[in-house]
Parts: structure tokens; C-alpha cells; sequence
């Protein structure tokens, strides 16, 4: 593996952090009771930005009406055929009342 030239072929610290991040919302109210959780890599998020990826799965899961790991397949499908290079992993989860 080539280093650049001016690297020290040493490294200081945590190459990777352990921390995750999380939110914590409240989802479905009275006005809405289709729902789902998109969870994915980097994969997805380096050729997909969130807005697109959330239109996509809620066409295929509500408007297609796919299961949720179809759309999550589609998905890991689309990222690659956008150019991902990194790895690829995609979870969907239909909240339901």
C-alpha cells in the first residue's frame, strides 16, 4: 500500500470510533400511520442522500407495496448501480399500527 510522501507511516489514536450515532424521535401520530426505519452503510449514504433514499423506500414499500427486505435489496442494488465502492448494507423496517 503506498503512502503518500510526506506520511509518517505511523498512526495516533482511534482509526475507528465505536460511538454511535442515534436519534431518538417519536414516529407515527394521527395523521400518519405508514412508517418505516431505513438503517444502512455508508454503501448507501455515499451515493444516495436521505431525502432520495426515504422517497424510494416509501415508493416501494407503500406505493408497490414490496416487503421490506425487497426494498432493502433495491436499494443495495441502486447504490451499486450508482457507483458505490464501499460496502453496501441496507435494513428496512415497516412500523405498522
Amino acid at each position: 500500500l503506498a503512502y503518500p510522501n510526506e506520511h509518517s507511516r505511523f498512526f495516533q489514536g482511534d482509526l475507528v470510533d465505536n460511538s454511535p450515532d442515534f436519534q431518538q424521535i417519536q414516529i407515527g401520530d394521527d395523521h400518519c400511520s405508514e412508517e418505516f426505519i431505513l438503517l444502512a452503510s455508508d454503501g448507501l449514504w455515499d451515493v444516495l442522500d436521505v431525502d432520495d433514499a426515504a422517497r424510494v423506500t416509501r415508493d416501494l414499500l407503500f406505493r408497490r407495496q414490496w416487503t421490506a427486505k425487497r426494498a432493502a435489496t433495491r436499494l443495495a442494488e441502486l447504490a451499486i448501480h450508482l457507483g458505490s465502492s464501499d460496502n453496501i448494507t441496507v435494513i428496512v423496517v415497516r412500523v405498522m399500527d
